[in-house]
């Protein structure tokens, strides 16, 4: 053994004189050789094969320790909770969910309103049809905002209306015209209100996309102006519909020889229903 651990060391193999003496000197130990942990290799490249007497210094380097996973961060403009959309474009789409959330709640208090007060069931069914589309749309909103890696955040818009402004104790044809013509105009009035929340973030887009230089930014302002188009163009055919409802009902008013209301709205809000299906 001595013999062999001077070659060793004569070779200018210092570690594997060192590691030969160690593992004779274990053999021959009271105890016996140690053996592998259960489930180990006999012969571990790492630790119980000796190298040879002709080995270099690179091939006595002890094996480096595994590489670890490196999470790369992400880029400031992909976290937190507005993903790629700059921060002011961010809050008036969190806005804009509230506000269409907002005129669903006011169309169905609206429609339960009228059915109380025996208003025609033609416009009653409108106003419930309205508020379940201002829910699809608020869950579109809420869409955009994850489609750029979002979260969104509702916001709802302080409320300092008093309620509804609408005849109460309805009796008659005439303030049955009056009550249909009232509740039109708070549909339109709601309609531009939200329609004018829509113009404002588009507007907040396109400043983006002319002063942004993030380019992922910029990807994710030009995906947010090509969801809104739809919108644009369904708030500006909404309100049409409900004018032109309005100006039937009016024209109807003014006739001296009135027809059924009942039958007049039945028509015209079912020709409106039509259009969009």
């Amino acid at each position: 053994m001595l013999r062999t651990i001077a070659k060793l060391a004569a070779a200018g193999t210092a570690g594997a004189a060192a590691a030969y003496y160690t593992t004779q000197k274990r053999a021959s130990s009271p105890e016996g050789p140690v053996r592998p942990a259960p489930g180990a290799s006999e012969m571990s490249p790492a630790r119980n094969t000796l190298p040879s007497a002709d080995a270099s210094p690179q091939q006595l380097r002890l094996p480096e320790p595994p590489i670890r996973d490196i999470r790369i961060p992400q880029c400031p403009a992909q976290s937190g909770p507005c993903g790629t959309i700059p921060r002011e474009v961010c809050q008036l789409l969190n806005e804009q969910i509230g506000h269409e959330i907002s005129a669903a709640e006011r169309y169905s208090s609206m429609a339960s309103f009228l059915k109380k007060e025996g208003a025609p069931p033609a416009l009653v069914k409108k106003l419930e049809s309205d508020a379940e589309e201002e829910i699809k749309h608020a869950n579109a909103f809420k869409a955009i905002i994850e489609k750029q890696g979002g979260e969104p955040q509702v916001r709802f818009p302080a409320n300092n209306d008093s309620g509804l402004n609408l005849p109460r104790n309805v009796r008659g044809t005439g303030e049955t015209v009056e009550l249909v013509m009232k509740s039109l105009d708070e549909a339109i009035r709601m309609e531009r209100h939200v329609a004018g929340k829509i113009e404002a973030i588009c507007e907040a887009t396109e400043n983006g996309l002319t002063s942004t230089t993030n380019p992922m930014q910029r990807l994710g302002l030009r995906q947010v102006d090509e969801d809104l188009k739809p919108f644009v163009l369904e708030q500006v055919t909404a309100e049409k519909d409900l004018q032109l409802a309005r100006a039937e009902v009016a024209k109807l008013a003014g006739d001296p020889d009135l027809p059924d209301l009942f039958e007049a709205c039945e028509r015209i809000f079912k020709s409106d229903e039509d259009n969009h299906s």
